[in-house]
């Protein structure tokens, strides 16, 4: 009996001084920071240590900030902020089933880890004398789809080849649904709602996007929809066009979209554009519209936009 008392009496002898050596090293670790900050404070240009009657502070331009006076923190946060973008590389290398260390090693090659004033100024993740797009990207993950995208098609403009790069060809068709019964995709989002997301990010009108898609893959039952990842009945030098997975098959739609509309200077979103897009998408070339095509894309976009299909709750 002794002896158990003695054991529970231990017990919360430990569960006592457990949160309380918790707090103290929290309270120790602060104030460590704190006087770190204040001495980086009164450190002068050339790296003297100032007294506290000697410093000087303008007052108009003083912003005290910890990040500015913290070599280590600007460290991780530009760390946090690379392996963010590495992160985004990794994501939408798995869509594409290609290596993904391979990726980011030479994205890191072609950017100087990001930092190239190239890099930021376009976004673009390239040899220099090659871009892989029309128009002006955006955003950091517009970019960054772009160059996988590109580098899963063309690995040789980036020093490798397709046996090196690409892990698997074979197209994933296996699907999921919600309890609703719609289509969702890898992250959960539904098939119409990530046709959403890549629209916006890519500056193509979505429903005008969707309803092409529902068009050319009969609203998600056709063979090149099931079998090819397909969505828009995109055709390649070697014929109905596949892809590794259903996510990379939107992106591969909403790009066709952009860089046809871009390069032929269309506007989709009025019915004259839509007329001349569907000469090139249908036909090849501008000059012979047809009307039927851009019917049945009005239609499916009327219907599109009297639903709410795109909302991410």
């Amino acid at each position: 009996m002794n002896r158990r008392k003695t054991k529970l009496r231990l017990r919360k002898q430990v569960l006592i001084s457990f949160p309380l050596a918790l707090i103290i090293s929290v309270f120790a670790v602060i104030y460590i920071f704190s006087q770190n900050t204040a001495l980086a404070q009164e450190v002068t240009k050339d790296n003297t240590l100032m007294t506290n009657a000697e410093v000087v502070v303008d007052k108009e331009n003083y912003e005290p900030s910890i990040l500015s006076t913290n070599k280590f923190i600007v460290e991780l946060n530009r760390r946090m902020k690379l392996q963010e973008k590495d992160n985004l590389i990794e994501e939408y290398s798995k869509l594409y089933k290609i290596d993904s260390k391979k990726a980011i090693s030479i994205a890191h090659e072609l950017t100087e880890e990001y930092q190239s004033e190239a890099y930021k100024n376009t976004y673009i993740i390239a040899p220099s004398n090659y871009s892989p797009y029309n128009g002006e990207v955006k955003n950091e993950e517009m970019g960054i789809i772009i160059f996988v995208k590109d580098l899963c098609t063309y690995p040789e403009r980036y020093g490798s080849s397709i046996p090196e790069m690409r892990l698997d060809e074979t197209p994933t068709t296996i699907r999921r649904y919600n309890s609703s019964g719609e289509l969702v995709m890898y992250n959960g989002m539904t098939f119409e709602q990530y046709v959403g997301k890549m629209a916006d990010l890519f500056g193509v009108d979505k429903s005008i996007t969707l309803a092409i898609s529902y068009h050319e893959a009969g609203i998600k039952t056709s063979n090149l929809f099931t079998l090819k990842n397909n969505i828009g009945g995109h055709k390649g030098l070697e014929g109905w066009k596949a892809f590794t997975t259903l996510e990379a098959g939107v992106i591969g739609h909403v790009f066709a979209v952009r860089n046809i509309s871009i390069k032929h200077g269309v506007d989709i979103t009025t019915p004259e554009g839509l007329s001349a897009f569907s000469s090139v998408y249908v036909n090849g070339y501008l000059g012979n519209p047809s009307a039927h095509w851009t019917e049945k894309v009005t239609y499916f976009k009327d219907d599109i936009n009297s639903k709410d299909l795109f909302t991410i709750e």
